[in-house]
């Protein structure tokens, strides 16, 4: 999964929601109370963060992972989500998405061609109605920091009668990290795009706890644009993991071994059993 703009300030605890791009905007009083929210969940540190700061306001009453079904996730194996489900004790549900044949790789984190209705944005919004009318949820929670899919959540939630909640939304990133501690949350880093972050780098990188490796990410740069590495890899420059927090039961066990996918654009963590 990878600049900040000015957007009036959130509660990082509340249940506010999705703001400008998305349609789907609502303040918080659209949800009064302590709503039943699913949380969309991939494992990562942002959504797990967003599970440990709203379980105080809302009933976090399942996970669900939206997944196509003919190409798993190098970075955040299903096996590996479902452990953390079990560990966290909480309903897990995989939402298969659809997609045509002729969509290319990875078109999940793409902007569709249609913005406001094409066969994938109506995939998820399938789900978001049944979502609503059949489990009586009123929200979903993203763990989304900045807009990097033209608005896709929300979006897809239109007419959904579904809220889209986003309480990371273009927050800064050391504030975020520091929360991630605070909940003494152990995000892994899991992924490593090798056409942003140079070989040596990436091998110090991946397989390591992202809160251990702090120094390194702050003073590297980009490949692409010799920019600063965001670090919370919002432009796709890594992605993690979460095997322990505050709201774990028991703590997640890995074990993995150093691997480039056979396209030379990724260092992943291949893990055992595939993440099982």
């Amino acid at each position: 999964m990878a600049t900040t703009n000015d957007f009036p300030p959130n509660t990082i605890d509340s249940v506010d929601a999705l703001p400008s791009p998305s349609p789907a905007s609502a303040g918080p009083a659209a949800i009064p109370g302590r709503p039943r929210v699913f949380l969309s969940f991939t494992g990562g540190k942002d959504c797990t963060l967003v599970l440990h700061l709203l379980s105080a306001s809302c009933e976090i009453a399942q996970l669900v992972t939206f997944s196509p079904r003919d190409k798993p996730f190098l970075a955040h194996p299903l096996p590996l989500i479902q452990r953390q489900a079990k560990a966290l004790g909480i309903p897990h549900k995989v939402c298969y998405i659809e997609h045509p044949t002729t969509s290319a790789p990875g078109a999940v984190h793409a902007a569709p061609t249609d913005p406001s209705n094409s066969p994938f944005v109506r995939a998820y919004r399938e789900w978001f109605v049944q979502f609503v009318q059949k489990d009586g949820v009123r929200a979903i929670a993203t763990g989304d920091i900045e807009d990097v899919c033209n608005g896709f959540m929300g979006r897809a939630a239109e007419g959904s009668g579904l809220v889209v909640l986003a309480p990371l939304w273009r927050r800064g990133r050391e504030g975020l990290l520091d929360m991630v501690a605070k909940e003494s949350i152990r995000p892994l880093i899991t992924c490593v795009a090798l056409n942003l972050i140079a070989e040596p780098l990436a091998r110090k990188l991946c397989g390591s706890y992202l809160l251990d490796v702090l120094d390194l990410l702050k003073s590297a740069t980009r490949l692409d644009n010799g920019g600063p590495v965001d670090l919370c890899g919002e432009n796709g420059e890594f992605h993690t993991m979460c095997l322990d927090g505050r709201l774990f039961k028991q703590p997640v066990q890995v074990e993995g071994l150093q691997t480039i996918t056979e396209d030379g654009r990724f260092l992943y963590l291949k893990m055992a059993d595939g993440g099982a």
